[in-house]
């Protein structure tokens, strides 16, 4: 047998020709399921990325898109576009949240994904490099995933540069799309989902807030009583950790905030829990100082963290708002921590200086367009601009001052059913107030009731008839006092009368048979016209008692506005102050208001007042600030007059001040007061401190410049009445010589004569039947408020000076 030594190729060639076709074609059969998916899911984010550019309307920045590929990069194939990719990123779960790093420092770490498929070394280098990645392996993406009889001649074609590049995507994306302005910028939510502001949260932001001295000060009381130890220490603590921070973080801070409102809840409960007055009034201040603390710092932190976010805005407020108007714009956290050093300083000197400061701080934030700023300002309009003076008048004493049972008599002349009547009527009343509760106004009725007792003639001709009648009535009438005014309502009566025939007399009685004919038939017309008789009297009677409880009410409510307007409003309104009502209401025992005395650039009540006693007829709390911006109702600011002048002036002001008939000062001497605040009152320790600031005294020749005069008061108690009388000697403040402050000293005690004293409550007659029985049940002076009320009087009761608040 022959041996072929040349053998045929022919056969090798096919069989490594085979060998490439399978080797082409295996892994594309191997990734077609793979990438059919893959091409799905990049359909379905098109769609996604479609709506949302339209959900924007526009209003998002847009730039050309980059059209580097990265179809095949792990974890994120069906991205072909870096912003596609951030946005990929920004909306993986919990992706936005500052606290996290920055999304272009997200690049270079290895992205987070479910595929369990992917365990790529190179990964480490992060997204940079799989980019690099891609592009190495681009061609043979390319081949694995396009058909045979489509890749070969798109391929060498778009190698050659020749072709345009064949697109995989059956839904494009749009030509552009988001991009992020600066590194530190974060993508923009959808609409509807504003996440709330105490979930905003940065690494540090410069403390808004001021160390409140004055608060740790009264809670440093609280530590020495065994009931309220832990609980201050627990508070303290934690306002030191809040404040002492300069640069705190907002989750920590937010912590604080919400571990203090729980203390502040907590002293709620301790206070009524026990039973030592003094303690409760102390934890409920120690409450009320943290609480309206609080109302302000949650803003402030608000605020602060928004203005350090600033960059960030658009993770916090809908696109189509503008920029401007974001939160957190236009007040730096210096600003705030400047009107929290003023709050604090307010809180121990309650200045009229520092209070004017406040309101213009105030004022600004009330302009600006960002809610929280404006919700700032309300926050120190109801916890420093609160009601100062507070009124409760009970039924009982209402009733006292409306007479209980009246009687009147008056003649008779009238016509009744066309017959002229005369006679006498006995009137006889009893007179009633009604309250009805009411959350915003006082409710009032004025309920009158009685009978007319009557006796009279009607005469007809030569006929005389004579009856007696008797009419009872109900009227009721409403007064509703509202904060715009005083509306009454229409009275309303009810009448209803009965009457007897005593007897009949004619010109014709001494004619036998003519004269009972006569008789008879004046009986006859009298009975037939007594029904219309009844009624033309009911109707009569009704009128005649609403016109008299609209005369007397009208009368009542006139007297108490002219009072009124002469000795507040119109004193009051001349130097800009103003009486607003805060609250009116009603009660099923009392007449509650609520008022502030202040003007414009004024503060008012911001402390917890004295609670009266719970069987007191009337009651009044007035803070010292309603005296101090009163005060400017006296006109002494920037006056210079002489000694002769100002005593005019104080009685002119004071006219119900028991002022002296000649002036004890030398009538040389001039006074010239300071341009602002120079009349002001403090309230504490059971004293009313009088504060004048004077800018010079000239008494012979030798003028004093420059100084302030205290001359403090203390009450006094007789019976009813009350009185401010001088305890201790004067204090001069300032830099004064010693001669000079002697001098000062010798003027000012003749001013402020300990002789002259300053009415708290005085009767016009003490003998007034309708207060017998009351006496002044409390008199509280201090924490900046006067307490007064008056109640029964008991044996050996004496008035209240405690500490119990409300």
């Amino acid at each position: 047998m022959q041996i072929d030594r040349h053998p045929s190729r022919g056969p090798y060639v096919a069989a490594l020709i085979c060998l490439l076709t399978l080797c082409l074609t295996i892994p594309m059969f191997w990734k077609s399921g793979a990438k059919l998916a893959k091409q799905r899911d990049a359909a379905r984010a098109a769609a996604e990325f479609e709506r949302l550019g339209s959900a924007f309307h526009g209003n998002i920045s847009r730039v050309d898109r980059f059209t580097f590929s990265a179809a095949n990069l792990p974890a994120y194939s069906e991205i072909d576009t870096l912003d596609g990719l951030l946005f990929r990123l920004a909306n993986r779960p919990g992706i936005i949240q500052n606290n996290q790093s920055d999304l272009f420092e997200e690049l270079l770490g290895k992205p987070e994904s479910n595929d369990n498929d992917i365990d790529t070394p190179e990964l480490h280098l992060g997204v940079v490099w799989q980019y690099v990645q891609s592009a190495l392996h681009r061609a043979g993406s390319d081949l694995a995933a396009f058909s045979p009889s489509e890749l070969v001649a798109a391929t060498i074609g778009r190698c050659a540069g020749l072709e345009p590049p064949i697109t995989l995507r059956s839904h494009t994306l749009p030509s552009r799309s988001l991009v992020l302005h600066v590194p530190h910028d974060r993508l923009a939510l959808l609409p509807g989902r504003e996440p709330r502001l105490s979930q905003l949260t940065v690494e540090a932001f410069p403390t808004p807030w001021c160390v409140p001295t004055a608060l740790i000060e009264r809670l440093g009381v609280l530590t020495e009583h065994p009931y309220s130890a832990l609980w201050a220490r627990q508070a303290i603590g934690e306002i030191r950790a809040l404040t002492e921070d300069e640069q705190p973080n907002s989750i920590v801070v937010a912590d604080h905030l919400q571990r203090l409102e729980l203390l502040a809840a907590e002293a709620i409960e301790m206070a009524d829990a026990t039973g030592d007055d003094q303690l409760r009034a102390e934890l409920l201040r120690a409450h009320w100082g943290l609480t309206r603390r609080l109302d302000c710092w949650s803003l402030m932190h608000d605020i602060a963290v928004a203005s350090v976010a600033d960059n960030r805005f658009a993770a916090r407020e809908f696109w189509e708002r503008p920029q401007s108007a974001s939160i957190g714009q236009g007040t730096r956290p210096a600003e705030l921590h400047e009107l929290s050093n003023h709050l604090e300083e307010y809180e121990r000197s309650r200045t009229p200086q520092m209070a004017r400061s406040i309101v213009k701080q105030q004022q600004l934030l009330a302009r600006s367009n960002d809610q929280l700023q404006r919700e700032l300002a309300n926050q120190i309009e109801q916890n420093y601009r609160n009601a100062n003076v507070r009124l409760a008048v009970s039924a009982a004493l209402l009733q006292r001052f409306v007479p209980n049972q009246q009687t009147e008599m008056s003649p008779v002349h009238d016509r009744i059913v066309g017959t002229p009547v005369r006679g006498q009527s006995i009137t006889s009343s009893e007179n009633k107030v009604n309250l009805h509760p009411d959350a915003g106004r006082w409710n009032v009725d004025l309920e009158s009731t009685g009978t007319v007792d009557s006796q009279t003639v009607a005469e007809s001709g030569q006929v005389r008839i004579y009856s007696r009648g008797s009419t009872t009535f109900s009227v009721l009438k409403s007064v509703v006092v509202e904060r715009d005014g005083v509306r009454l309502g229409s009275c309303m009566a009810d009448a209803h009368n009965q009457s007897t025939l005593t007897g009949i007399s004619s010109g014709m009685d001494w004619v036998p048979l003519v004269g009972d004919l006569v008789r008879t038939r004046a009986i006859d017309e009298y009975r037939r016209k007594q029904a219309q008789a009844r009624a033309e009297v009911e109707y009569k009677v009704a009128r005649r008692v609403e016109q008299q409880l609209d005369d007397r009410t009208d009368q009542a409510l006139n007297k108490v506005e002219r009072q009124m307007r002469e000795q507040v409003s119109e004193p009051l309104s001349s130097a800009g102050v103003e009486m607003v009502p805060i609250e009116l209401s009603t009660t099923a025992e009392r007449l509650i208001a609520r008022l502030r005395v202040a003007g414009q650039g004024q503060l008012a009540g911001h402390t917890p007042r004295p609670r009266a006693p719970a069987d007191s007829l009337a009651s009044v709390q007035v803070h010292e600030s309603a005296l101090t911006n009163a005060a400017v109702g006296l006109d002494l600011d920037g006056q210079r007059l002489s000694a002769l002048e100002l005593q005019k002036l104080m009685r002119e002001k004071l006219s119900r001040s028991n002022q002296p008939a000649v002036t004890l000062v030398d009538a040389d001497t001039v006074f010239q007061f300071a341009t602002e605040d120079a009349v002001r009152f403090r309230v504490a320790d059971d004293r009313l401190e009088l504060i004048l600031a004077m800018r010079e005294v000239d008494h012979e020749g030798s003028p004093v410049r420059n100084f302030r005069v205290h001359a403090f008061y203390v009450p006094v108690i007789r019976g009813l009445e009350a009185e401010l009388v001088r305890d201790g000697s004067l204090g001069i403040e300032g830099r004064v010589r010693t001669g000079e402050r002697a001098r000062m000293h010798g003027i000012f005690n003749k001013v402020l004569s300990e002789e002259r004293k300053l009415p708290i409550v005085r009767l016009s007659d003490p003998n007034d039947a309708r207060l017998a029985g009351l006496m002044i049940t409390q008199m509280v002076m201090e924490e900046g408020w006067i307490g007064l009320a008056i109640g029964p009087e008991y044996e050996n009761r004496t008035a209240e000076r405690s500490r119990t608040i409300r």
